[in-house]
């Protein structure tokens, strides 16, 4: 499937939300894409050709989609937004079209490296023990510091 001319800014607009709220991915829903497609880049598109160009998005490797839902005792499955993840090459396509800077990509590969590095395990503090191992020696020396005269 070939990318269409009106890919590059459903790439955008999605690069945009998740920009807007500091995050690697965002999950508007796809009356939410066609309409800020229709106010911010005054391209009119239907959901079905919305379906296609994000399509052709995902099989080039720009985007991730993962689409999310559960299934519930009362009502079976539960669908919810598709969630939609940028991709390395969809981050350079943004660069090389000029809505992104080389700045900023740097920064996002920063990001990136960090949500996937492994989190460093807390290690254990080694301490010194005490002379104290009872609680009848820290009576003791608590009695023994209070003068009683």
């Amino acid at each position: 499937m070939k990318l269409t001319r009106k890919a590059l800014p459903v790439l955008s607009v999605l690069y945009k939300l998740s920009s807007h709220f500091g995050k690697l991915y965002c999950y508007p829903s796809q009356d939410k894409i066609c309409e800020l497609l229709q106010t911010f880049c005054s391209l009119p598109i239907s959901r079905r050709q919305l379906n296609y160009d994000l399509l052709a998005i995902c099989n080039h490797g720009l985007l991730r989609r993962v689409r999310r839902h559960k299934k519930t005792k009362h009502r079976g499955m539960e669908f919810h937004s598709t969630l939609y993840e940028i991709s390395n090459l969809g981050y350079n396509l943004l660069v090389r079209s000029g809505v992104l800077s080389w700045g900023m990509l740097k920064g996002i590969q920063k990001r990136i490296q960090a949500a996937l590095s492994p989190k460093k395990k807390p290690c254990a503090i080694k301490r010194k023990q005490p002379d104290m191992l009872n609680l009848a020696s820290v009576l003791q020396t608590i009695t023994g510091n209070i003068d009683t005269s």
